[in-house]
């Protein structure tokens, strides 16, 4: 089945929203990249070509959930080898059908202990995990394919949607990027009103700008503007 449409959307901020989002470092991201066989789709807008498409970011959040889930490397490689194939999508990870039929479709296909996937039996049914679940509702699917993310959960403001701003971090209901707010405050415009020129609370603001400083770079003087909520990590 050819995604092509939607894995061409480059992120405009890529690497950061990955490592933001709980992913490994650029080394460890290459990596895996290489090994789950992600292809690189070029620049789009003259964008850097290593950065990933919005298809390839959504198969990088789901490695590194199940890797903050103890699931090993390798396991996730075949599993995502075996949707590959099962599902005929060289993106397995982005579709619908990753959350509500991967259980059984591995167990149809033979696969052995299922339970180091995250996968249990209820009520006579394979399913998810608990803790598995809870990471596809950082998803909103569209057409069967999973087109919205919330990095830092529904109740953060930061969205990432391959239909907006080409997949960049914006602000939910805004659409405004992450990392425009970032060089307004970096050119020393006072917060109140920057949020004034966007249409966006200060707290909004402030979140924005948590997600874009990394905790290593914030700041004394950019600590006593943001709220004593961590600088990294989910919120």
């Amino acid at each position: 089945m050819d995604r092509e449409p939607v894995s061409a959307v480059v992120l405009a901020n890529g690497r950061g929203a990955i490592h933001r989002g709980g992913a490994p470092d650029p080394g460890a991201l290459a990596r895996w990249r290489a090994l789950f066989e992600l292809p690189c789709h070029g620049p789009v807008h003259g964008t850097d070509p290593a950065v990933p498409s919005f298809a390839e970011l959504i198969t990088i959040a789901f490695i590194a959930a199940f890797r903050r889930h103890g699931v090993a490397l390798d396991v996730v490689h075949r599993m995502h080898d075996d949707l590959r194939s099962a599902l005929t999508d060289e993106y397995p990870f982005m579709l619908l059908a990753f959350k509500t039929r991967a259980p059984l479709v591995l167990d149809h296909q033979g696969i052995d202990n299922l339970s180091d996937l995250g996968i249990v039996v209820r009520h006579g049914h394979y399913g998810w995990t608990e803790p598995i679940l809870a990471e596809f509702e950082q998803f909103d699917y569209d057409h069967d394919l999973a087109l919205r993310w919330y990095p830092r959960g529904r109740d953060s403001s930061i969205v990432v949607d391959a239909r907006i701003a080409f997949g960049g971090p914006t602000i939910k209901g805004a659409g405004i990027l992450t990392h425009i707010l970032k060089q307004r405050y970096v050119a020393g415009e006072a917060l109140e009103e920057t949020a004034e020129d966007f249409g966006i609370s200060v707290d909004q603001l402030q979140e924005a700008l948590r997600f874009e400083y990394d905790r290593d770079t914030v700041t004394p003087e950019l600590a006593l503007h943001l709220s004593p909520l961590a600088c990294s990590g989910r919120s």
